[in-house]
């Protein structure tokens, strides 16, 4: 393994010094942006990438050696660990996998001492350290490796291609499954030749389906196999392309290719039972697809937009996203009309994101001020919707050939020269994650009544607050008194007033909302009077001779005013039934009438309201 100490022909370079030759240029267009940082490794072409669960970048190529060739970086760009393949001889990178565990398999063909002739095949896997594993290395029997994937189990499934023996210029597939401990298992050759670019996937289900041209032009041939290798399945269907395969949430297969009409897109469900199938008019192939966790799918590819000359082809790209039911949802063309952009890798993010990357062009203007295109690295990012989120288009020799999502958010992309044909080194850029802008909470208050008497007690709640993006961190009430509470359902009472009661709750991010008011109204506690009743009753004069009047008085213990009931014991006196002393007074005075009598005579007067009877006398004289 190559140490990081020896590490120096790997330049990492920041946003605005790239590495190299690479510059960041702005493209008129959409808005740019910018690397935030690249690692170059001078003289490797590349082949594809992954990033594993740690946000770590694997990128597989082909070193100046030639030789089979790993390089693992930290999210930060700094160099893990490089690995240059120690075959028996040179060696070319075809094609590579991450299984669960983020061990790299990496598959690729044994050169002879030219460096430029197959002698067999190279199948090798890496521990996430860097540690080989095992190497399958086997003479040309295997053929050429086309395609590498493993299943949930770890196991291994390489398709090759190999010349028929006695035959010129026809070909073979051949699909061999290896176990996690690198032992062949089985093979089988197929009845197809000519793997596509995106011609094997791996079912959730542990079926493998492989796809390749027949004998027959225009047709494409496909087979499911089961984990023992027995064939469950094949069919061959109409494209005037290879074919891309990829496999749904469900188990469903999607397979993309193109017709007359343009790009062609069948769906089969998990027992390879046709569902549908859709075409997208273009004047181009679907070379690349994938499935989101909702099943919808997106395809790319190049399309020729040269409508003044049909027969010079300048591809721009088209991305189009499908819903699990074939309806077109979305699709946008990127590119420059007068060079040829080709789109090479896609990736699909947890959000509904769409990332592509491949060869772009921008246009620069010399000193003498004549504008021209050149080739660039050109990566797009669109959201669920299909709105362009941004464009980062790098000056090189180069192309993007793989592009993954870190968990982060963040966007990879390595890119290089093609195999055996040089150009710029093979480069990994990280583009940063989108800013995560904290939603603010929403605080809903409630209260149990608004309106009272006092002293009145009111409950309130928060429980219809709640954020978007995260938690609720803590309550702040607001009472409208002076005083609040923490807590999220907490109680009060209140005094008489009006008021306004707020609550402020703050999420976990810092993010703070705060309610609408809530209006109290508290009464005043009603004055509540004792009942006048009876206090004193007195006369004009305590004794007066019989067949005269007088007058009687009745004071009351308050104001609230009564009717006071009078009688006599004497019918010798008479005084009214009663007599109401009105609100306000505090006494009421009466007329008492006497009958002459014979002999001093003394007589009772009694006056009773709300239940209290008081009493005095008055004496009679002749």
């Amino acid at each position: 393994m190559t140490t990081l100490g020896s590490l120096l022909h790997g330049v990492r370079a920041t946003a605005c010094a790239c590495a190299g030759s690479l510059f960041v240029l702005s493209f008129a267009a959409q808005a740019q942006t910018a690397p935030e940082w690249t690692f170059s490794t001078p003289g490797a072409t590349a082949v594809g990438s992954a990033v594993d669960r740690s946000n770590n970048v694997l990128a597989v190529g082909t070193s100046a050696t030639p030789a089979m060739l790993v390089t693992k970086l930290a999210p930060n760009g700094l160099p893990l660990w490089q690995q240059a393949f120690d075959g028996a001889g040179p060696s070319r990178s075809v094609a590579m996998a991450v299984d669960a565990s983020d061990n790299l398999i990496v598959a690729g063909l044994l050169l002879g001492a030219d460096g430029l002739t197959p002698t067999g095949t190279a199948l090798v896997k890496y521990s996430p350290s860097g540690v080989q594993l095992w190497q399958e290395l086997v003479p040309a029997s295997w053929g050429m490796p086309a395609g590498v994937q493993v299943d949930a189990a770890g196991n291994v499934y390489l398709l090759s291609r190999m010349a028929q023996a006695g035959t010129v210029n026809t070909e073979e597939d051949i699909l061999a499954k290896i176990s996690p401990d690198g032992v062949r298992e089985w093979s089988r050759t197929l009845s197809t030749r000519t793997p596509g670019l995106q011609p094997m996937t791996v079912t959730p289900a542990g079926m493998v389906v492989v796809s390749g041209s027949t004998a027959i032009s225009g047709q494409v041939g496909l087979t499911a196999f089961d984990t023992l290798g027995n064939p469950v399945w094949s069919s061959t269907l109409a494209s005037s392309s290879d074919v891309a395969l990829a496999s749904g949430p469900n188990g469903e297969l999607l397979v993309a290719g193109s017709n007359a009409s343009g790009f062609q897109v069948n769906k089969y469900d998990a027992l390879f039972n046709g569902l549908w199938f859709q075409t997208i008019p273009a004047r181009g192939a679907a070379t690349r697809v994938a499935v989101d966790s909702l099943g919808n799918i997106v395809l790319s590819g190049p399309v020729n937009t040269n409508t003044g000359m049909l027969t010079v082809v300048l591809n721009d790209w088209l991305t189009v996203k499908l819903s699990p039911q074939g309806t077109p949802l979305w699709s946008s063309t990127w590119g420059d009309p007068s060079f040829n952009d080709v789109p090479n890798a896609l990736a699909l993010g947890a959000d509904g994101s769409v990332s592509v990357t491949g060869q772009g062009s921008l246009a620069l203007t010399s000193s003498s001020g004549t504008t021209y295109s050149v080739a660039s690295t050109a990566t797009l990012k669109y959201d669920a919707s299909g709105k362009l989120l941004w464009t980062g288009n790098v000056l090189a020799s180069s192309q993007g050939l793989g592009v993954n999502l870190g968990s982060d958010g963040a966007t990879y992309v390595v890119a290089g020269g093609l195999v055996g044909l040089g150009g710029a080194p093979q480069t990994v850029m990280r583009y940063a994650p989108p800013a995560v802008v904290n939603a603010a909470p929403v605080a809903v208050a409630t209260a149990s009544t608004s309106a009272g008497t006092a002293p009145l007690a009111v409950s309130f709640a928060a429980t219809g607050s709640y954020d978007p993006d995260g938690t609720i961190a803590s309550y702040q009430w607001n009472f409208g008194d002076g005083t609040g509470s923490t807590l999220a359902n907490p109680s009060h009472t209140y005094a008489a007033g009006s008021y306004s009661v707020t609550l402020t709750v703050t999420d976990n991010g810092g993010a703070k909302a705060t309610s609408a008011p809530i209006a109290l109204t508290v009464n005043p506690t009603p004055t509540t009077q004792t009942p006048a009743q009876p206090a004193t009753l007195s006369f004009a004069a305590a004794s007066v001779v019989g067949g005269t009047t007088t007058t009687g008085t009745v004071a009351l213990t308050t104001t609230s005013g009564a009717t006071v009931r009078l009688r006599t014991s004497n019918t010798k006196a008479v005084v009214p039934a009663s007599i109401t002393v009105p609100a306000g007074a505090k006494s009421g005075s009466f007329s008492i009438t006497t009958r002459a009598v014979s002999k001093s005579t003394p007589v009772v007067v009694y006056a009773t309201a709300n239940g209290v009877t008081i009493k005095s006398t008055l004496t009679l004289t002749r």
